[in-house]
This record gives structure tokens, C-alpha cells and sequence, in this order.
């Protein structure tokens, strides 16, 4: 990827290169985690990774063209300025204009600013998928909310959720709805039941990545 990315945007852009690899590898870790694995996992990285050269690319080329013009007003752009942005972003979200973009960006911004799955504003996700559900129903947003709820409330009342899902029949062949059953029961100590979820996971799999990860998940049920 790092050779690709160079060749498309030049040697001088190495370093470059190597941070958007990096930065699209760890993007990978946050989204796949819960949106599953997706069918092309290399074509995903290659196009996060260019997305991102991109928009730094971008970025430098505002940066170098603006400096003059935002010298002049860097001065008036105090803590002030900032935190009435924040409140009108804030007012905003909360208007009756959220549509269903605003809150997949919400949920996708919760994830991305948390240090790790454990550090995860929960309180804030299971709420916006609450709101997601009432305007675009649907199992996998379902099966996404019960995850956050396992997540927030414990591991019973995530499977309370998953077997509450309406249409779960049309999750039957997604690979990562049993394994929600099986993480989720495997955090409740019952390793034996985790073990099947997992199973049929591994069964359903889609691509080699996906088998790995599924049949990590079954040597710890081990």
C-alpha cells in the first residue's frame, strides 16, 4: 500500500504515504468492529488510505494559499468564538432538521474520539441509534444498537436486544450476528453456547480475514 500510495503522489510524499497506511489501518480496527469486515478488505484500505492523502494534500495546499488572509485574524479567534461554535453544532444536532447522515456521523464521531472500546461514551451511542431506528428501521441498525446496549449495560441485556430484533431472519447469513450472540455470551461466562454462535460465524465467513478472526474468537471459547 505504502509503494502504491508513493508512486501515485511521489517519492517526496513517503512519509505521507506511511502515516495515511497507518491511519487507515487503525480506521479499520474502529469500523469493522461493528460494520463487519467488508467483502473487499484490501480495496477499503487502499481507498481510506488515498481519502486521507488526499484531504492532507488539500489541507497543506488551503494552508500555504490562506496563511496571509488568516494571519490577520487569527488574533480575534479566541476560546469565545470557539465555544459559541460549539453550542450552534450542538443546537443544530438537536433540531428538527437530524436526518439520518447526521447520526451515522454522530455515532461514527463517538467511536473515532474514544481511546479504545472500553473508553466508549456508550450513554451517548445507544441514544443516537434509538433515534436512528424510530426513522430508518432496519436488522443491521438493530443489531448495531444491541451490541452498544450490551456495551452499556452489561451482556444479558445485550442478548435481550438481539433476540428482540425484528426481521432477524434476514440477519440469519451475516456472519457477525452470531457473533454478537457469541461475544455477548462469552462475556456472560457461558464459553460452551459462545462456542456455537461462533461456529456458525465461522461457517457463514466470508473471506479469510474474517475466518481468522471468528476462529480466534473459538480458541478463547476454548
Amino acid at each position: 500500500m505504502v509503494a502504491v500510495l508513493t508512486r501515485i503522489f511521489g517519492m517526496h510524499n513517503l512519509a505521507l504515504a506511511e502515516d495515511v497506511v497507518q491511519d487507515a489501518f487503525c480506521r479499520a480496527l474502529e469500523v469493522w468492529a461493528f460494520r463487519g469486515v467488508p467483502e473487499n478488505p484490501s480495496a477499503w484500505l487502499m481507498t481510506a488510505a488515498k481519502h486521507r492523502a488526499l484531504d492532507v494534500l488539500r489541507r497543506e495546499k488551503t494552508a500555504r494559499t490562506c496563511e496571509p488572509e488568516l494571519s490577520k485574524w487569527l488574533p480575534l479567534w479566541d476560546q469565545a468564538l470557539v465555544g459559541e461554535g460549539l453550542q450552534l453544532l450542538e443546537l443544530s444536532a438537536k433540531g428538527p432538521d437530524l436526518t439520518e447522515y447526521h447520526l451515522e456521523a454522530a455515532i461514527a464521531a463517538v467511536h473515532a474520539t474514544a481511546p479504545s472500546i472500553q473508553q466508549t461514551d456508550w450513554e451517548k451511542i445507544v441514544p443516537l441509534y434509538d433515534t436512528l431506528m424510530s426513522i430508518r428501521p432496519s436488522p443491521i441498525v438493530a443489531l448495531n444498537r444491541a451490541i452498544a446496549i450490551g456495551q452499556r449495560e452489561g451482556p444479558e441485556r445485550g442478548l435481550e436486544a438481539l433476540r428482540a430484533i425484528t426481521d432477524s431472519e434476514r440477519l440469519s447469513n451475516y456472519p457477525f450476528y452470531h457473533a454478537a450472540f457469541g461475544e455477548l455470551e462469552l462475556q456472560s461466562d457461558r464459553p460452551a453456547k459462545a462456542r456455537e454462535h461462533f461456529s456458525v460465524a465461522l461457517r457463514l465467513s466470508r473471506n479469510p480475514m474474517e475466518r481468522q478472526f471468528f476462529e480466534q474468537r473459538l480458541n478463547v471459547c476454548r
